[in-house]
């Protein structure tokens, strides 16, 4: 996708094309550039969320391992 946004921007920059025409360009520029940022902020929110996920369950291991230790003794 950032490399579509690339082109459209390098072709929006060097090639002469009607008004309507850039417009157009334009637009889908914007709409490429925002669903970039979108799918950015997913894969931080997936990568903060599966972080999150391994820290709870070393949590729930270590609590396993405390309670199995108290147990016995």
């Amino acid at each position: 996708m950032k490399k579509d946004l690339e082109r459209m921007q390098y072709q929006q920059q060097t090639q002469a094309v009607t008004a309507k025409k850039e417009e157009a360009l334009v637009k889908a520029i914007g709409e490429l550039s925002k669903h970039i940022k979108e799918r950015e902020m997913e894969l931080t929110t997936r990568t903060r969320t599966t972080e999150k996920l391994k820290q709870l369950f070393s949590e729930k291991e270590r609590l396993l391992h405390e309670i199995k230790i108290t147990s016995e003794n």
